[in-house]
């Protein structure tokens, strides 16, 4: 099986661009099911990919605590900022 696609998944989750990690999963997995199922998978290569699999979903999970954290500090922000007064709906005429 081909290293670089190993390094392209891994590039891909690093650089946050997980559409593309996922196409490029779906043919590492597609290429390690056929060698399974032609009974040519090495140990060394199912070993290299539950490496694979291990990392990714430790980067996954890093990136879901992050977005996490961004949404709450949004939500707490909202709560602390001021309540914008409506504009005045039309011309106010005021006398002294």
């Amino acid at each position: 099986m081909n290293g670089q696609l190993a390094d392209a998944i891994r590039r891909a989750f690093a650089s946050g661009e997980f559409a593309r990690a996922q196409r490029l999963w779906s043919e590492y997995a597609g290429q390690l099911q056929r060698m399974i199922g032609a009974g040519t998978a090495t140990a060394a290569l199912l070993s290299d990919a539950r490496e694979l699999i291990d990392w990714s979903a430790l980067v996954v999970k890093v990136h879901q605590a992050h977005a996490a954290n961004q949404l709450k500090g949004l939500y707490l922000a909202g709560m602390y900022q001021c309540p914008r007064p409506n504009p005045p709906a039309g011309n106010v005429n005021v006398s002294f």
